[in-house]
């Protein structure tokens, strides 16, 4: 079945937006069910689904946002780091649109909320990939982006920094404010 329900998604041409909705309707369904039983299956659709976030009914685009969140939702501690490196494929700003990268990096932000305790081990490889979409032409690539930085060093729990945390977010963001030494 999951099978049928990736070729519509994958179909950006020949499937109908009523069978979009169906297909993201099945995978919102089958998150909110037995997680630990579908989680191998679910998790890897989320590029495909993040990918119909270029739809241009807003039907299409609102089925596939609550899929993405109800898969992100079902992931458990112990896949977050298959999760998160599977949205890291939504990050590229050569091959993904901008409304793909804007809900990977929502989704980013979402596990980082769910996950604080454990997220911390994954900071050395998500603040590169944040820091380069913070940098983004696109103004909602960045934004999402700072919003998930946020988020994500909300995790750290090192008081002797927490302090500081927005304005070296800040720095990211916007290296113009940063002064020259």
């Amino acid at each position: 079945m999951l099978a049928q329900v990736r070729r519509i998604l994958e179909d950006a041409k020949g499937s109908t937006p009523a069978a979009v909705e169906a297909a993201a309707e099945i995978i919102a369904f089958l998150a909110k069910g037995d997680k630990a039983h579908v989680e191998p299956y679910t998790v890897p659709l989320l590029p495909t689904l993040l990918e119909r976030l270029t739809d241009k009914a807003e039907s299409t685009r609102t089925a596939v946002t609550a899929a993405a969140e109800a898969v992100a939702s079902s992931v458990s501690p112990a896949a977050l780091a298959v999760a998160l490196s599977t949205l890291y494929e939504c990050l590229n700003s050569k091959t993904k649109k901008w409304q793909t990268r804007v809900g990977a990096l929502t989704l980013i932000g979402q596990l980082a909320r769910m996950y604080a305790e454990i997220l911390p081990a994954q900071v050395p490889e998500l603040i590169p990939r944040l820091s380069e979409c913070m940098g983004d032409v696109r103004a909602e690539v960045a934004k999402a982006a700072e919003e998930a930085m946020v988020s994500v060093c909300a995790t750290v729990g090192n008081k002797d920094i927490e302090r500081v945390i927005p304005q070296i977010i800040s720095c990211i963001a916007r290296p113009a404010e940063v002064p020259e030494w």
